[in-house]
């Protein structure tokens, strides 16, 4: 599971595709399971404000346990 946070009272919302997130993007409400390499493209956004774009590929894991793992 990938979880997203940002500054109080403000909206994330978040890409898995490559994309680069707008307010038009998913918005973020819970965390996401990622089952396969993904990608990871998010915003925050308050008071009309947009953050830069916050950005994470998840390597899906090959050892014992699989799962997804973060990759810098």
């Amino acid at each position: 599971e990938v979880t997203i946070s940002g500054p109080a009272g403000a909206t994330i919302y978040y890409t898995l595709d490559g994309s680069t997130p707008t307010a038009s993007s998913t918005q973020y409400s819970e965390a996401l399971t990622l089952s396969d390499t993904t990608t990871v493209k998010a915003i925050a956004i308050k008071d009309g404000v947009s953050s830069s774009v916050a950005t994470h590929t998840f390597t899906k894991g090959t050892g014992n346990g699989g799962g997804v793992q973060g990759e810098d």
